[in-house]
């Protein structure tokens, strides 16, 4: 075990977070501006447009184009695709969402605060 400030404690402050089995909790760009992401995000979908699944004659671009204009257009509203909780703040000002804990003020000690939990925030 690292003394504090030595160098597991930099690299436990450097981790990104996961979730309760241990997988990322997002994605992570690897860097460059959004104009490059956009470009490469590009690539992948002519790629992808190009492939063909096992068994399949067609391309995946292929079908879609096909089932392009049995497909309804996407609602107005935007969807949240976060879950609602309610966690009871612990003595120690902190309550635990999905086996994580969270520092809270201490005025909450007792009482159930609502969070939202998303991908990667809370």
């Amino acid at each position: 075990m690292a003394a504090i400030g030595g160098r597991g404690e930099w690299l436990a402050s450097q981790r990104r977070p996961t979730c309760a089995n241990g997988t990322a909790a997002g994605p992570a760009a690897k860097g460059g501006s959004a104009a490059e992401l956009n470009e490469r995000l590009a690539a992948i979908d002519v790629a992808e447009d190009a492939r063909h699944i096992h068994g399949r004659a067609t391309s995946i671009g292929f079908d879609f184009e096909a089932e392009r204009e049995k497909l309804r257009p996407l609602p107005a509203d935007d969807y949240d695709c976060g879950i609602d909780l309610t966690p009871t703040v612990a003595r120690n000002s902190r309550i635990t969402v999905r086996q994580c804990y969270y520092s809270v003020p201490a005025k909450f000690i007792g009482t159930k605060v609502r969070v939202k939990l998303r991908a990667n925030e809370l």
